[in-house]
């Protein structure tokens, strides 16, 4: 009965942090964890693969846009689907949550045209613009790392129809920052600094900036602590 208890506990915690668990662990990390039964270590390695499919099936059930991109995850990481890893599946999900107004699922689904993974057949420059347009998405719901991602996208020239662009780059980077995104908020601060894409040279600026870097940086450290 107490390891029944423990399961359904350990599945309800899955299934409803499944999306946080993937933000922090890399395909094969983390730690194994070991839950105690009468005084034995039991480890749970078995245990969590059985709770990702069971997450995944609900995932599939599911209409809602936060589940599509949880489930785009799965697949981007191979975790409780039968194909293993598939990009092409990832992008499949990302692209339905994406369209129904999910930002993190834009941004993964921009990685995956930058990258050239998953995605249908197409040109770069194709790829490249449509990545620019998923960024962009979600950039203007306030996604700090697509900002700069954008940015940075303007600052190479690619997807765009203007070639390299230092004040747009700089634009980006500034909206990255108004979302407290922390690469952004460095980045930002050293653009500032040396007088980049048309800012005034500011040292006091820079400071600020950097300030407000490591303050954001510590808080988004305690909310992962509070999330585990």
């Amino acid at each position: 009965m107490r390891c029944h208890s423990y399961f359904w506990l350990l599945l309800s915690i899955r299934v409803h942090r499944c999306h946080a668990s993937l933000a922090r662990e890399e395909l094969g990390g983390g730690s194994i964890l070991g839950f105690s039964f009468d005084g034995e270590i039991v480890d749970d390695s078995n245990l969590r693969d059985d709770i990702d499919a069971l997450a995944v099936r609900r995932y599939e059930q599911s209409l809602e846009p936060a589940d599509h991109y949880n489930l785009g995850n799965m697949y981007l990481h191979g975790r409780g689907v039968k194909l293993g890893q598939s990009h092409e599946e990832a992008h499949r999900w990302f692209l339905t949550a994406a369209e129904a107004g999910h930002a993190e699922a834009a941004f993964n689904l921009a990685n995956l045209y930058r990258l050239r993974q998953g995605i249908p057949p197409m040109a770069k420059a194709e790829s490249d613009s449509t990545a620019v347009r998923w960024y962009r998405a979600a950039a203007e719901a306030g996604l700090g790392k697509a900002c700069m991602n954008l940015g940075n996208m303007y600052s190479l020239g690619l997807g765009t129809d203007k070639g390299p662009s230092p004040p747009d780059h700089v634009y980006w980077y500034q909206r990255g920052s108004d979302a407290d995104h922390v690469p952004s908020l460095r980045a930002l601060a050293a653009m500032t600094r040396d007088g980049y894409g048309g800012l005034e040279k500011d040292e006091e600026a820079a400071l600020a900036l950097e300030k407000r870097a490591v303050f954001a940086e510590a808080l988004s450290a305690t909310q992962e602590m509070a999330v585990k």
